[in-house]
């Protein structure tokens, strides 16, 4: 049998993990529209060839944000303690 400590643990990781993995990832997707403000308002083009990882990074946090919810309904139900 599991104790509570440790399966409170193990559930609280699998909810933080993913939370520390969306901050990793969104660092690049934040300060990109920071940078295409400069060439905005020198009326030059902006380079986007990166929205496309953009986009699939956004994914990547989409499917961690449901990996969150899902341990966060399993720590309220008490999974892993029974």
């Amino acid at each position: 049998m599991i104790s509570f400590t440790h399966a409170a643990k193990a559930i609280l990781h699998l909810q933080t993990a993913p939370f520390v993995a969306i901050l990793a990832l969104e660092g690049v997707p934040m300060f990109a529209p920071i940078k295409w403000r400069i060439p905005l308002k020198k009326s030059q083009p902006v380079d986007t060839s990166l929205s496309r990882r953009f986009a699939r990074i956004g994914h990547i946090e989409a499917l961690l944000l449901v990996i969150i919810v899902i341990a966060a309904t399993g720590m309220a139900r008490g999974i892993l303690l029974s």
